[in-house]
């Protein structure tokens, strides 16, 4: 599909992902903070899950595969007007905010779909570490 100019879109966009928040930000405002960025104009759904790692030594639990199951996100629709990058923070609940600020670490699972204006579309699985 011809675009303004004569240039011709025959690719989707590329959707980057940066975690910016810390475990131990996300434990005292119950917000994950991310940077998503797009390489062209588009749309970009994404979901996903967190996986909180093991507990710190001082939080002792008798429960550690219910501690350490997936969070769920909430699901977020993103309009890029143009090529760059959107800061995104996504508010998690009081217990999945108790249970990532006892983590060690943290595992954040996105899909991602993104849909330019030539209706080129890109799905991936990105995944990325959440550090204490």
């Amino acid at each position: 599909m011809p675009a303004p100019g004569g240039v011709v879109d025959g690719r989707p966009p590329t959707v980057t992902v940066q975690v910016l928040s810390r475990l131990r930000s996300v434990r005292r405002t119950g917000r994950l903070a991310l940077r998503i960025g797009s390489s062209e104009p588009s749309l970009v759904a994404l979901s996903g899950t967190v996986r909180p790692g093991l507990p710190l030594a001082h939080a002792h639990r008798a429960r550690a595969a219910a501690f350490r199951s997936p969070i769920r996100l909430r699901s977020a629709l993103l309009a890029f007007r143009s090529a760059g990058g959107l800061r995104v923070t996504i508010a998690v609940s009081r217990s999945a905010q108790r249970r990532l600020g006892r983590a060690r670490d943290g595992r954040l699972s996105l899909g991602v779909l993104a849909v330019d204006a030539a209706r080129y579309q890109a799905a991936r699985r990105i995944k990325r570490h959440i550090a204490r």
